[in-house]
Formats: C-alpha cells, sequence, structure tokens
C-alpha cells in the first residue's frame, strides 16, 4: 500500500499511527509495510508532525538505500559465502552452523583479548557487542530516536551520486505494541494449534517469534547513545519474509495501523547536508553515536563535508550618514 505526500499536505494527513480499539476493522496486514513517498524537503517536518507525540512505541531504521530489505549482517554474509561456494551444504543447517561458528569465534577472541569482563562474556548475549564493531549477526539495529533514524538514511554518501537518477533512502517505523501482540498470538493461538502436528523443534523453526534484544549496560555505548535496540533474526531471510510466514497463519487478518510504515524519500547532495547540519544541532552526529575515537574522527570529516558553502552571508551592515 503505498502513499506519496506533497510536503504541504502532512498537516491534513490521519494519524497513521493512533491504535483504536480492537474489532475496528481497517486493512493492514502484517505483511504489507504502508510505504509513504516524499519529497526530500518535507521529511523533517513529517517526523516533527508523525513521529514525535504519537502515542504508540515506534522504532525506527535508516537505509542508505530504499531497496534494501530489512535483513541482518548474519543473512547477508551466508549469502555472500553461498554464492562463493564456501558453505558445505545448502540445507539450513548451513547458516545455523555459520551462526554457532561466529559465535564461538568470536567468544574465543574476546576472552583472549579480554575485551569483556568474565561475566559479561558468559551472561551476555555476545551479538550485541559484535554486532556494532563489524560482526555478522543474526540482530537488526533499531532505535527508539526517529531523528536517529534518520541520521543513518543520510550519513553514507551514494556511491553512485555521478548518475542522474540516484535511489530514494528511506526511514522505517516499526510499530512496536503490534509486535508485542504478534509474538502473543504465536505464543497463546498459533503454536498450541500446530503443536498436535509439529514438533517443538519444527515448530521453534517455522513460527519463530520476533525476538527484542534491548539490555543495555556500561560496555555497549553506542546502544546506550543511539537510544537503540535489536531485533533477533534467527531462521527467516528477513523481516519482510518473517511477517509474510507469520501472517499466513496468524487469525487476524489486518489490523487498523500497519506493523510497518516505510517511509521514502529522494534527496539532492544540498538536501543531504542541510538535513546533516540541522540534526548535528540536535547533538545528533558520528562523535555522539559513536562514544570512541572512530566516532570522533567521522564527526570531524562531516563537519568539514557538510559545512555551510564558502561566502555565504548570514547578515549584512549598514552605516548611517548624516
Amino acid at each position: 500500500m503505498r502513499f506519496a505526500l506533497a510536503p504541504n499536505a502532512l498537516c491534513s494527513l490521519p494519524s497513521l499511527l493512533t491504535i483504536r480499539k480492537s474489532g475496528t476493522k481497517v486493512g493492514y496486514r502484517i505483511d504489507t509495510p504502508l510505504e509513504l513517498t516524499l519529497d526530500g524537503d518535507g521529511v523533517l517536518n513529517f517526523i516533527q508532525e508523525r513521529f514525535i507525540d504519537t502515542r504508540d512505541k515506534t522504532a525506527y531504521r535508516g537505509h542508505q538505500r530504499a531497496s534494501w530489505q530489512l535483513k541482518p549482517t548474519l543473512r547477508r554474509f551466508y549469502e555472500r559465502l553461498k554464492q562463493a561456494n564456501r558453505l558445505g551444504s545448502k540445507t539450513r543447517k548451513s547458516y545455523e552452523g555459520l551462526q554457532r561458528e561466529l559465535h564461538k569465534k568470536f567468544r574465543e577472541n574476546v576472552l583472549i583479548n579480554q575485551d569483556l569482563p568474565r561475566d559479561v562474556i558468559d551472561k551476555g548475549d555476545l551479538w550485541q557487542y559484535g554486532q556494532h564493531h563489524g560482526l555478522p549477526t543474526p540482530l537488526l539495529d533499531w532505535t527508539y530516536s526517529p531523528y536517529v533514524g534518520l541520521f543513518f538514511a543520510l550519513v553514507d554518501a551514494d556511491q553512485d551520486d555521478h548518475r542522474e537518477q540516484i535511489e530514494p533512502r528511506c526511514l522505517w517505523a516499526l510499530n512496536l505494541e503490534i509486535l508485542d501482540q504478534i509474538n502473543w498470538t504465536i505464543r497463546e493461538t498459533i503454536r498450541p494449534r500446530l503443536a498436535k502436528t509439529l514438533g517443538p523443534r519444527i515448530l521453534e523453526e517455522q513460527i519463530p517469534e520476533m525476538q527484542i534484544v534491548d539490555n543495555i549496560d556500561g560496555y555497549n555505548k553506542r546502544l546506550a547513545y543511539q537510544r537503540g535496540f535489536f531485533t533477533k533474526h534467527i531462521f527467516y531471510e528477513s523481516f519482510e519474509v518473517w511477517a509474510k510466514r507469520i501472517a499466513d497463519e496468524i487469525p487476524q487478518e489486518s489490523s487498523d495501523v500497519p506493523l510497518l510504515t516505510k517511509v521514502v524519500f529522494e534527496v539532492t547532495n544540498e538536501q543531504r547536508c542541510l538535513m546533516l547540519r540541522a540534526l548535528d544541532t540536535m547533538n545528533i552526529n558520528s562523535r555522539v553515536l559513536f562514544p570512541d575515537i572512530k566516532g570522533s574522527a567521522d564527526h570531524a570529516r562531516l563537519s568539514v563535508e557538510h559545512r555551510v558553502p564558502p561566502g555565504t552571508k548570514s547578515f549584512g551592515w549598514t552605516r548611517d550618514r548624516e
């Protein structure tokens, strides 16, 4: 389901993220994201109008390319190895085996280098520590801030910006209240119904919950500074594929608000610079979101790259004559 919105039409758009009482018949299937297309100049206003005061608990994720799926890095890594014929089998066990191998090796390295205290290594979810440092994991990053999500949609330059037509970027919005209801329905309705014919392991593989990983401690500062958390994708290749599988089993055909909203927008390089400068004034930048030396270096580079062009005047002088 798609809508194109002009910037001056934002105020007349009915609220998209207001939950009504159950039983209201509207038509949003959980496997069909609501797609909105905006002009680049209208994105910040749209966030202010539609996401800041929403009553729903919502998460956000920015993509440099609107065509990218909500797919964790482990799945993309698996597909790359498979294409290069570097996997021993084409069965699902190869994906599970890759998870175990990466997790085991990462744990060994963290122990050898003493990157984390032993109790954190033994009790914590190591995937989340590896996620922010380049390890392919089954996690997908989200943030509770739409502005942080927008930053990640904008921060990387398009390497093909010499082309006449640049692929649009996008900001995803995930309704966490609906996701929580879906997970409850999986536990209380779908799995008990299918348990008569499917064993526990098959049920876990075929009808998994979309787990939330949101434990924050002092050893993952990026997660805290980004107001972030993760969804954990164990079997299905993307959020979209998981939603389609669950939609086939869920008793409710649709909900009155979308599970996923995809805000698609095209930006020129000048619009991108302007929005990054606006986010910088909100203290949303690489230095804050990545509280380490890499973040400091990235912020220095971006500050120079996206500064106001030389020669721009912000005031003028006058002189009164007698």
